[in-house]
């Protein structure tokens, strides 16, 4: 992905280039969540451990994208 404007997929021999209309960063659905918890709607909370998770996932994901390698994730903590 390329500062959210293109993303590239190619698997073997095809390649697909996806270009949305609009760039969308996610901040304004992030702003109108957390206002929304402020206020006292919880439906939209997720555990903490879900978020390190998410965190380590995305962590992954571009350690093996900038060594254009494979990375095995085993959990929580362990990376292969």
């Amino acid at each position: 992905m390329d500062d959210f404007e293109e993303l590239k997929i190619e698997v073997v021999d095809k390649k697909k280039i996806v270009r949305p209309l609009f760039r969308d960063h996610g901040h304004e659905l992030n702003v109108t969540n957390s206002y929304l918890m402020s206020q006292g709607d919880r439906s939209k909370a997720v555990a903490a451990d879900y978020v390190v998770a998410t965190g380590e996932l995305f962590l992954c994901a571009k350690r093996a994208l900038e060594e254009n390698r494979v990375v095995t994730i085993f959990g929580k903590g362990k990376i292969g």
